[in-house]
């Protein structure tokens, strides 16, 4: 597990990752969030790698994820998610999101050099895919999503989800792909 929390005024700092391959898999976790109490905002999340894999590798294991948020209770708002690879693979319930309990959360941008590659779930109850959330606990908006790449595939149920139960609005979604973007079997975008 990485974690930068927040727990004060101040705003948290910028959880920065390079490296050829960033593998998060079977319960690891990513994770900057500002926490109950602090009026500080997350830090963002900034990976820059070849390639990068969300997953897990046997059904009796946790998928892994990677995550900003603005806890409930917290004045801050979560963090960015921006993510510069020439692959990313998310599956078997491997997410990447920003979520908001309290105030507003973080925008999530993938840039990839060749493909961005979302693929089923974790057996049934959490979608692979990229998500921004607020929460109907927080007083703030969800954050715009953002992808660009070659090539864009999302299949068997993964999700690219920027939704709002708050009294704030939701994000934008923002799919630019410069070939081809593909969807197969039990596919959501959803903006709500």
């Amino acid at each position: 597990m990485i974690q930068n929390q927040t727990r004060s005024s101040s705003d948290g700092a910028l959880l920065q990752i390079e490296t050829g391959r960033l593998y998060v898999t079977d319960g690891g976790v990513i994770e900057s969030s500002t926490v109950s109490g602090a009026s500080g905002d997350a830090g963002a999340i900034s990976i820059d790698a070849d390639e990068v894999v969300v997953s897990r590798t046997s059904p009796s294991e946790t998928p892994g994820f990677i995550a900003t948020a603005s806890q409930a209770g917290s004045l801050g708002n979560g963090g960015d998610i921006g993510i510069d690879t020439n692959t990313l693979r998310l599956e078997n319930g491997g997410q990447i999101s920003t979520t908001a309990a309290g105030r507003n959360a973080g925008n999530l941008q993938v840039d990839a050099d060749a493909d961005v590659i979302l693929i089923g779930d974790d057996g049934g109850l959490n979608p692979s895919g990229l998500f921004s959330r607020a929460l109907a606990s927080s007083n703030g908006t969800s954050g715009a999503i953002t992808v660009e790449a070659a090539r864009i595939r999302v299949e068997d149920g993964a999700t690219i989800s920027a939704i709002s139960s708050s009294v704030g609005g939701s994000g934008s979604i923002l799919l630019d792909q410069g070939s081809r973007c593909q969807a197969f079997h039990r596919v959501w975008l959803a903006n709500e």
